[in-house]
């Protein structure tokens, strides 16, 4: 057992889990960059609740999560909006390096690039296939080429892989943060998720612990 995706209780593989290692050891090299240059503030991605949190906690959640999609573990992980939010944040990642893609192939069209691209298109294509529940439609051919610069068609792709992994996006709900506690009550019997989903916090681990997280990152994303 590893994640209770909304496909099963599984552990990323194939292309998508390459999809996934890929981001985020870029997700990595971003915070270490940062935390060699002073703590410079990192581009947001979006992500409420991941932009939220410390570098180290990031570190935290990013290897938890990093762990329990891509490596067997004894159970799945509590899903909370931190740890949710953190899978939302990785795949946001990969939206933003197609953006630069797409960005650096305009300028340069000699030295055109469709690595992330190709990457999102092999795990969709692979998804498409899969036997136990593929994505639908379940197209033959690829749904677009892979020198498609529209980055909105690339979004909605990359929705549809998103949507492999999280049953949905209560992790967007922050407002409940703010709620009466009756009010709040009743939004999470709603949602169905724990009282502990929105006010579990990630650890916020020393200098000596960040150092052997990032290790474990590293080999999380030994195979990218």
């Amino acid at each position: 057992m590893t994640w209770n995706t909304s496909r099963g209780v599984r552990v990323l593989q194939g292309a998508e889990a390459s999809l996934v290692r890929a981001s985020l050891g870029c997700l990595l090299d971003e915070i270490v960059d940062s935390l060699s240059l002073g703590g410079s503030d990192a581009m947001p991605l979006g992500v409420v609740v991941f932009d939220g949190l410390s570098y180290s906690q990031k570190l935290q959640i990013l290897e938890t999560v990093g762990r329990h999609l891509l490596r067997e573990t004894s159970a799945p992980l509590e899903l909370t909006a931190d740890a949710e939010g953190t899978v939302a944040a990785i795949y946001e990642n990969i939206v933003r390096w197609i953006e630069v893609e797409i960005d650096t192939s305009s300028i340069d069209l000699e030295e055109e690039e469709f690595d992330w691209r190709q990457m999102v298109l092999d795990a969709y294509t692979e998804e498409c296939s899969s036997i136990d529940e593929p994505i639908e439609p379940a197209n033959e051919e690829a749904p677009i080429d892979v020198r498609e610069d529209d980055i909105e068609c690339w979004r909605e792709l990359i929705e549809l892989l998103l949507d492999r992994i999280l049953w949905d996006r209560d992790y967007e709900m922050q407002v409940m943060l703010d709620c009466p506690p009756e009010s709040a009550a009743t939004l999470r019997g709603e949602l169905g998720v724990t009282d502990e989903y929105f006010t579990a916090i990630v650890a916020d681990p020393l200098d000596q612990e960040c150092e052997e997280l990032v290790k474990a990152i590293r080999e999380l994303t030994a195979d990218f």
